[in-house]
């Protein structure tokens, strides 16, 4: 299955898009802190942020998560929890299955 992959800012935050045959969208959050949107070849931009922008909540519970129990804080949050730019996509992450 052939994948293509593009970053995007999203609210300062780097994101990762990734298209494959898939035909649904899904939202993971990787260990090292990355935010990575899965979806089908015909994915926007456009579609990606909207999906972001729409999950941040669970998101930024996912990060918090990750802060708490992490050895050492995920790549791309500060101490007081806030995000920065990150372009940190491993493969282990916690997973959001969205329909669209």
């Amino acid at each position: 299955m052939p994948q293509h992959q593009r970053t995007l800012l999203v609210g300062g935050t780097a994101v990762i898009v990734r298209t494959s045959n898939r035909t649904t969208l899904g939202l993971d959050v990787t260990k090292a802190g990355g935010i990575v949107v899965r979806g089908p070849h015909h994915t926007t931009d456009a579609e990606a942020t909207a999906l972001v922008e729409r999950r941040r909540r669970w998101i930024y519970r996912q990060l918090n998560h990750l802060a708490e129990t992490s050895p050492t804080p995920p790549y791309g949050t500060s101490p007081t929890g806030s995000s920065s730019p990150s372009s940190a996509a491993g493969t282990d992450s916690a997973s959001s299955p969205t329909t669209h």
